[in-house]
């Protein structure tokens, strides 16, 4: 009898040991130390995008038509017209990012004649840790450095978020790269759509709150820094206001690269550069 009795007890025990576990995750966690965190993302409005590969096109099939020889962009380079590559660095002291938007230039074939095609950078290389800021303007390849700011200083303090919220209570769970996020509706004053928010970083200061979504809008350091969209996808009436979002990436607890993190120069060609 005393041994079914123990039996008993063990797997109660149990059930409550695998029903604590399915604990929402993010809910309620107390700080540990922050993991460095990478992101590789691209982003890019639907319209935006359909104008930039159109208007390559249309700019292409004209020098043909008038007999010219034509320096078309490779496959690659002609997919990534009208999109943006999103990248986060980010540890306990020290944060990064990079948005670099890419579009296309013409150079001269023949006297007025601009048949050369040539993918071309706009964006940022944002950088800061305690002792200031380094940024890199990506359409002139200019350098600027600065102090940092109390703004920029509390991205560095992560604690925290003083009010965490159950991501269950805004939407429903899901995986994207490996990481848990909450898949939830996107509202605007134009165009819904879906996205999914990065659910386990209130504990580093990471908002899993997210109704309007990602913005590229949002150009500031905390606006992108202080929670991460995994995936977004607009609704057909959203297509022209609310961007793609897809994460190529998502690396927690490695080593990040310094020389990637800091500023370095556009890898197209810089939009804002005169070219012979």
């Amino acid at each position: 009898m005393m041994r079914k009795t123990l039996m008993i007890v063990a797997s109660v025990t149990m059930a409550v040991v695998v029903a604590c576990s399915k604990e929402p995750v993010g809910a309620g966690k107390e700080a540990t130390a922050m993991p460095s965190i990478h992101t590789d993302q691209r982003v890019y409005l639907s319209t935006l995008r359909e104008n930039a590969v159109s208007t390559y096109h249309a700019r292409v099939n004209a020098c043909r038509d008038a007999g010219i020889p034509v320096q078309e962009l490779s496959v690659e380079e002609a997919d990534m017209l009208g999109t943006t590559r999103f990248q986060r660095w980010i540890e306990h002291d020290r944060a990064a990012y990079r948005w670099e938007e890419f579009y296309f230039g013409a150079g001269p074939a023949g006297p007025g004649i601009r048949c050369n095609f040539y993918l071309t950078s706009l964006g940022t290389h944002f950088y800061f840790d305690s002792s200031g800021v380094e940024r890199i303007d990506l359409e002139t390849n200019r350098f600027f450095e600065g102090t940092l700011d109390s703004n920029l200083r509390h991205l560095l303090d992560r604690k925290p978020l003083p009010e965490q919220v159950d991501p269950l209570s805004l939407g429903v769970m899901d995986t994207v790269q490996g990481q848990q996020c909450v898949r939830h509706s996107v509202k605007r004053l134009i165009g819904t759509g879906t996205a999914c928010t990065w659910a386990d970083g209130q504990q580093w200061m990471f908002s899993v709150r997210g109704d309007g979504g990602f913005s590229s809008s949002s150009s500031s350091a905390g606006g992108r820094l202080n929670s991460i969209v995994l995936e977004q996808t607009p609704d057909p009436s959203g297509h022209a206001s609310i961007e793609h979002v897809e994460t190529l990436r998502f690396d927690i607890g490695t080593l990040l690269d310094p020389n990637a993190m800091k500023p370095r120069p556009a890898s197209a060609w810089p939009a804002h550069t005169p070219r012979s």
